[in-house]
């Protein structure tokens, strides 16, 4: 059988983590003044924004969906 899912959600919030910090350390390094740079911050930021809230809600789903399954499974507790 495979890894669990939440490994591979926790393997891609990582490397979109890290990749933002990238740009944004990689923008503030740079010293550059150009208006497109504040948008590609902007936008890493954004999507560092959602890789956490779609990690997040993933697991609450997941946590919710099996503790159902298990009480479907055995009502007594």
């Amino acid at each position: 059988m495979g890894k669990p899912s939440w490994k591979y959600r926790r393997r891609a919030v990582f490397g979109t983590l890290v990749f933002g910090s990238v740009v944004i350390l990689w923008v503030l390094a740079s010293g550059d003044d150009r208006g497109v740079l504040d948008t590609v911050v902007l936008s890493v930021a954004g999507l560092m924004g959602a890789a956490l809230s779609v990690y997040t809600g993933a697991s609450a789903y997941e946590d919710v969906r099996l503790h159902s399954k298990r009480e479907e499974e055995n009502p007594d507790g």
